[in-house]
């Protein structure tokens, strides 16, 4: 537990200070589940939507449109043609490995990220649909 707390706190201040150094041009936004559909649905058009879980997981059950990014490198192949002036929405299942993946993004210059805070836990505790279709994984880049 203090583990994970102290990971938090690092990963949080590393957040804000890049947002501090680059203040006109970085955008992060921990989001409630609420918040985090709204401004999907409202960028669906000009986003990408990347679940930062385990495959088996993701698989299972996902946020409609999302992209499998097991693993880091995955998602920075994911996103290597990605603009990086684009929104990007993250989400895990707690929303730990998500803040980590955002951190990361942005220290690799993409500057407007979307987390899910509290991760698929709180989209399905706010009544919000998963999918749950079959899907081929395969590997995808933008």
């Amino acid at each position: 537990m203090i583990k994970k707390i102290l990971t938090y706190t690092f990963l949080l201040v590393s957040l804000f200070s890049l947002a501090q150094q680059n203040e006109s041009t970085l955008f992060f936004k921990d989001c409630t589940a609420e918040t985090f559909k709204e401004n999907l649905e409202a960028l669906a058009d000009s986003s990408i939507l990347i679940d930062a879980r385990a495959k088996r997981d993701y698989k299972r059950s996902r946020i409609k449109g999302a992209i499998l990014g097991e693993e880091i490198n995955s998602i920075f192949n994911i996103v290597k043609n990605y603009p990086k002036n684009k929104p990007i929405f993250v989400y895990s299942e707690s929303g730990d490995e998500s803040l980590t993946v955002s951190a990361l993004l942005m220290r690799k210059g993409y500057s407007k990220i979307y987390n899910l805070k509290n991760g698929l836990d709180d989209w399905w505790r706010a009544g919000f649909k998963l999918d749950k279709s079959k899907v081929k994984i395969g590997i995808v880049s933008l």
